[in-house]
Formats: C-alpha cells, structure tokens, sequence
C-alpha cells in the first residue's frame, strides 16, 4: 500500500473497517454459494447403472424342443426331427440378425439349436456362438466349445480333438470318434470336458441308448 492509501486510512479508520468487513462478506458469501452449488451436486442421485437384458424365452423353449426331439427317438422320427431343426436353425439366425440374443444362456441356447446343423455352416455358427457364451461367463458354453470344434472336425472328415462326439455308421454299435494326440485331460478339465477315461467309459451308455434292434 502506497503512503497516501495508508493516510487515508489513518485519517478515517472507520471507514477502512466498513471496507475491510464487507470485504470478508463477500468472500463468506462467495463461499457459501459455493458451498450450496457442492451441496447440491452431491445430493444428486446416482444414475443408476443399465439393468442387464433378461434371457430370450423364446429361444429357451426353442433349445428345450430340440432337446425333447431327442429322447426316445427312433430312426422312422429323425426325418420329421431334421426338418424341425432347419426351421429352429433358421429362427435362431433370425433372432441374430433382431439383436434378441444376448445373455450367456441365450448364446448357449442358440449354440445348442445349430449345433444339430445338417451344414457346415451351422455347425460353425455353434463354435463361434459357443465362444461368445463362455466368455459370457455361461460354463456350458465352455463344453459346447469343444463339442462343436470336434462335430465341426468330424464334417470336415478329421479326427476329434477332444473327444466328444461318439459316432454310429450303419449296424455297427455306438462307439467313440477317432480323437488325434495333442489335447490333455487337464484341458479338458479347463473346460468342463470329461476325461478321456470318462468319455470312453460313456461308450458303453451311448450304445444302449442308441441300439438299434436286431433284424431278423
């Protein structure tokens, strides 16, 4: 401060107070505006967080009819079951071109549909629907991973990696796939495969399930 500001207060102490303490009112109330303006802020709700999209009943019930199709069927069925499955192919691909599948389980379901696939095509479209529901966190689209890999290395003529797929070719009993050296149990453990030793041992399952009768 300069010699004359520094007289004029001497001179009028009063009236440098007056300044002095509106000075200091104007700064609390700068203050509690500011103060009011956080207060408010932080009164706010929290913006709450997008609600996770439900499972498609549809496509649950699609997956359970194909399921159904499979038990207790005969070889008389199976050109009435391939002809339902084409038409729940189709729908699951419609379904993803809509955008309605979305959860781990619709993936899964939607995986399980084309992995019945009588084209190639489907059968890919398993895998790679399979992949996304695992990483979805669904541990059954874990095992549909390999399950399709080795249905889609079957089609293509190749042996199984993982030892999933038990085949039948004409009278002969159910027996497992070829399965190529390379894929560990501790792999298949990783993803909730059987076994080796498990899966050959389901051989003998697959058999009686899948009899056909003696022809006479």
């Amino acid at each position: 401060m300069d010699e004359a500001g520094s007289d004029a207060m001497n001179r009028n102490p009063k009236q440098s107070l007056l300044r002095r303490a509106a000075g200091c009112v104007a700064i609390a109330g700068a203050a509690a505006l500011a103060g009011c303006a956080n207060s408010k802020e932080a009164a706010k709700p929290p913006v709450a967080a997008a609600a996770a999209p439900a499972d498609n009943t549809e496509l649950r019930m699609l997956c359970e009819a194909d399921q159904t199709d499979r038990q207790n069927v005969t070889d008389a069925d199976w050109h009435e079951v391939s002809k339902r499955d084409v038409a729940r192919e189709a729908r699951v691909r419609e379904m993803l071109a809509e955008g309605t599948v979305n959860t781990g389980a619709d993936y899964y379901h939607a995986a399980l549909i084309c992995q019945h696939s009588m084209e190639l095509g489907g059968i890919q479209l398993a895998h790679e629907l399979s992949m996304i529901s695992g990483a979805l966190g669904d541990m059954r689209g874990r095992w549909l991973m390999a399950a399709s890999y080795d249905r889609l290395l079957n089609r293509l003529d190749q042996p199984q990696r993982f030892g999933t797929q038990y085949r039948q070719k004409g009278n002969e009993p159910m027996s497992l796939g070829e399965i190529s050296p390379g894929v560990t149990d501790a792999m298949r453990k990783a993803i909730n495969v059987p076994t080796l030793e498990e899966a050959k041992a389901r051989e003998e399952e697959m058999r009686r399930m899948f009899a056909k009768p003696e022809v006479k």
